[in-house]
């Protein structure tokens, strides 16, 4: 026994190689599964857009107006959520796909000539960012929350101008 701790007779059990035995592959998620998770989360974006746009009428005054000024005033709310939320998901998705891509290397780029790490290629910039490029299934989900709420801003729209 050297310093309370004995290794001389412990027994080895021999491994074998290859994947442990209990553990499989993940399965990949079926069509079905994969729209019932982006209804699911389109579903949350619309509770949050459904929050913000309360909160948008709330301010413009919906408690203190009568008639036709609560009905402009829901569909401002609904139009304005719906705008933000489709065009920053679309904005993401361009970002996302390189539009600033060269801005972002150069500004890198710019910073690194005051420190001692070597400058990265853009040619390595570029595939590195290109493996983090998110899938346009990912940004569905705003998508769809937005287009809701600009379909439910036509209707109050609608409601409005027959007032």
């Amino acid at each position: 026994m050297k310093d309370g701790f004995e290794f001389e007779n412990t027994p080895v059990e021999e491994v074998e190689p290859g994947p442990p035995p209990n553990i499989t592959e993940p399965e990949k998620p079926t069509r079905k599964q994969v729209i019932k998770r982006i209804f699911i989360r389109a579903a949350i974006w619309l509770g949050i857009g459904t929050i913000v746009g309360f909160a948008l009428t709330a301010i413009l005054g919906i408690f203190k107006s009568e008639g036709a000024d609560t009905v402009k005033i829901l569909c401002d709310g609904s139009f304005f959520t719906g705008i933000f939320f489709t065009c920053s998901a679309f904005l993401v998705f361009s970002l996302g796909e390189g539009t600033l891509r060269p801005l972002s290397y150069g500004i890198k780029s710019f910073f690194s000539l005051f420190s001692k790490k070597p400058r990265e290629k853009y040619y390595e910039y570029n595939e590195r960012k290109k493996k983090n490029k998110r899938s346009l299934a990912s940004l569905l989900p705003p998508i769809l929350a937005g287009a809701a709420l600009l379909l439910a801003a036509g209707v109050f729209l609608i409601i409005f101008n027959r007032m």
